[in-house]
């Protein structure tokens, strides 16, 4: 994954994912096991921050199913994005 190596003590991330989304999840993607709702993975990586920070690109065609250190960096992630969003809509209306 670009910018997420695996190192020794890789850990594997089971995503979820929409069928047919995700072209560059699915690239890194060790083991697939389709399913009805999408597509079970596995990825290895070294830092789960950085695989939450790469795995959100992908908006909502993946969903961090395990383990849950990936899972939680991924919610995380997301709420800092909101944050920052909300601070950027408030700055704008203070600028007005």
């Amino acid at each position: 994954m670009p910018g997420v190596p695996a190192g020794p003590a890789g850990r594997g991330g089971i995503p979820g994912v929409a069928p047919g989304r995700a072209a560059g999840v699915r690239r890194y993607a060790e083991d697939v096991v389709p399913g009805p709702d999408g597509d079970r993975m596995v990825l290895t990586y070294s830092d789960p921050d950085a695989f939450a920070r790469w795995i959100v690109g992908y908006g909502s065609d993946v969903v961090v199913l395990a383990p849950d250190e990936a899972r939680k960096a991924t919610v995380a992630r997301l709420r800092d994005l909101i944050e920052e969003h909300v601070q950027l809509a408030e700055d704008a209306v203070a600028y007005r």
